[in-house]
């Protein structure tokens, strides 16, 4: 019965760190994707300052 105890807390070790592993590398996956997304965003944001000037250029030549 103890051998048997053993066996599945060391069968339960086990699942646990591959558990810890899958852990770390979903995290590792997801900080890569938020520094990922961080460029996106400021990729974005530099695009929407593009546009607004454009527009705003645009409006003035309607204005002449």
């Amino acid at each position: 019965r103890e051998d048997e105890m053993e066996e599945n807390l060391t069968h339960v070790g086990s699942i646990v760190g591959n558990l810890k592993s899958m852990a770390l590398d979903i995290g590792n996956e997801l900080e890569s994707q938020k520094d990922q997304l961080d460029r996106i965003r400021e990729k974005a944001n530099l695009n929407v300052s593009r546009i607004e000037a454009a527009n705003q250029k645009a409006t003035n030549l309607m204005k002449r």
